[in-house]
């Protein structure tokens, strides 16, 4: 059911627009750290003369049940150890204090305007200028919420060589914007430790954690009972027009009022 206080310039046709919805979640800044690590940094290893790559894989539950319960990353089907290996991990996400922004419940937008509008047809671009303007297309988008997701990077190798390799190009990476699609957050860590040595039983992998922030901004697809992004037009012509009921004009007559233009050069003056 429409809202009956809703705006009725706001209702506008949205599936044919070239414009999408402008909405940023935090599982897009995990696909921007993940695909970032995979597709810029590729972490490779040579092992036997041959340039290996190293998988990279997001904790989901079940990776980071077995990686706290044995030290290492196992295979879900041969349970063998997983080495070399990169697992992504999401901390946590806090206040960019460093960006205050009052957004005010939503009310606080950014206006961006098309270049091209494909309501003005081609064929009226003569007339356009006379009396009649183009119609523009206007996109109002709520100002972000600025955070810092918390990240642990944790790299397994079976060799200190094979590590320095892999952490020499992550040091390379460091503070810059990482994403590989629509979307680019700047990532940093201050240093990276020593590696460690992880044991259990026979099995040995050299390990090493790199503790990243992400500077990033979240864009709900909706806030406040309305859409965060709300597409608006510009009329192309305004016209003004007068209209009288019979019973007004008839009103307006018997006391001498002129009801047209023309009528004003037979009023008498006083």
């Amino acid at each position: 059911m429409q809202d009956s206080f809703s705006n009725r310039i706001d209702d506008r046709r949205r599936d044919t627009d070239s414009v999408k919805d402008v909405v940023i979640s935090v599982k897009d800044i995990d696909v921007a750290v993940v695909n970032h690590i995979k597709e810029i940094i590729k972490p490779t290893v040579v092992q036997n003369n041959e340039v290996l790559i190293v998988p990279v894989h997001f904790a989901n539950p079940e990776i980071w049940k077995s990686v706290q319960e044995y030290g290492f990353m196992r295979d879900g089907k041969t349970n063998q150890i997983v080495v070399p290996v990169v697992v992504v991990k999401n901390n946590g996400i806090a206040k960019n204090t460093q960006m205050p922004v009052d957004k005010f419940d939503g009310a606080l937008r950014k206006t961006i305007t098309t270049q091209w509008n494909p309501k003005n047809k081609t064929e009226i671009f003569n007339t356009i200028g006379k009396d009649m303007k183009p119609s523009m297309e206007y996109y109002s988008v709520i100002v972000p919420d600025y955070v810092i997701v918390s990240y642990q990077i944790i790299i397994w190798t079976s060799y200190i060589a094979h590590m320095n390799a892999i952490i020499e190009k992550f040091i390379y990476a460091e503070n810059s914007y990482w994403g590989t699609g629509r979307f680019k957050f700047r990532t940093s860590y201050d240093n990276i430790p020593n590696t460690v040595d992880v044991e259990q039983g026979k099995n040995r992998a050299i390990k090493n954690t790199i503790d990243a922030n992400v500077y990033g901004y979240i864009i709900p697809e909706s806030f406040n009972n309305q859409d965060t992004t709300i597409k608006r037009l510009t009329p192309s012509k305004i016209l003004f027009t007068t209209e009288f009921d019979s019973e007004t004009e008839q009103t307006m007559s018997r006391r001498n009022i002129p009801t047209r233009v023309d009528d004003l050069d037979t009023i008498e003056k006083v």
